[in-house]
């Protein structure tokens, strides 16, 4: 039995593959194809319970996506597994975001119109979960792990998040948008399902 087969186990997964025209950002067909995917291996092979998954496909919005995320930081209490597939984005000042349906990627309206990175620790910082992993497959996302804090946050966090691109690099979907049903990255990330058994490290703050 994996830690994903207890009770109190939470498991989100989001993708934005779909994008307004003035946006500046392509689409990206595999997404859909890769939460299917992700979702059937995490139930059938890791033994997640289907209840216990929430999957949320084009998020309209930053608050649709971070009400979501709070919300699922919240039921959990042994595991809270959160996975993004999607464009990731930066503002001026270097700090990621993760793009919704109504994102636009000039740098000035980023912020408002894509969630930052930041607010996403902030719900995970309020679980009671014993065990917190976010997996992010997006662009830019090594900067999830650089996020400002104290040393022990730090710490919390690099164990914690597994991006699937450094800082300034982008995912295995960027270069073939047209390719296959899911990204390169979900066959190695489902087998993460396994591996969810680091419990929050003794002592580590829920709040920022």
């Amino acid at each position: 039995m994996t830690r994903l087969s207890a009770p109190g186990t939470r498991v989100l997964l989001i993708g934005t593959g779909t994008h307004g025209a003035a946006s500046g950002l392509p689409p990206v067909p595999a997404v859909m194809g890769t939460l299917a995917d992700l979702g059937q291996v995490l139930v059938e092979r890791c033994g997640l319970a289907e209840e216990n998954l929430r999957v949320i496909r084009d998020p309209a919005n930053p608050t649709e996506l971070g009400i979501a995320i709070a919300q699922e930081a919240e039921r959990a209490e042994d595991v809270l597994w959160v996975y993004y597939v999607g464009h990731g984005l930066v503002n001026p000042a270097g700090e990621l975001y993760l793009a919704t349906v109504a994102t636009d990627s000039r740098p000035g309206w980023v912020a408002y119109t894509a969630l930052a990175y930041t607010a996403v620790r902030g719900s995970l910082l309020q679980t009671a979960a014993r065990s917190i992993v976010v997996v992010l497959d997006c662009c830019f996302s090594g900067r999830a792990v650089d996020v400002l804090g104290s040393a022990e946050e730090q710490e919390v966090d690099l164990a914690r998040v597994l991006p699937s691109a450094p800082s300034r690099e982008h995912p295995s979907w960027r270069n073939r948008p047209n390719g296959p049903r899911s990204t390169s990255a979900t066959t190695g990330r489902a087998a993460i399902c396994s591996r969810t058994t680091a419990a929050r490290p003794p002592g580590s703050s829920r709040t920022s």
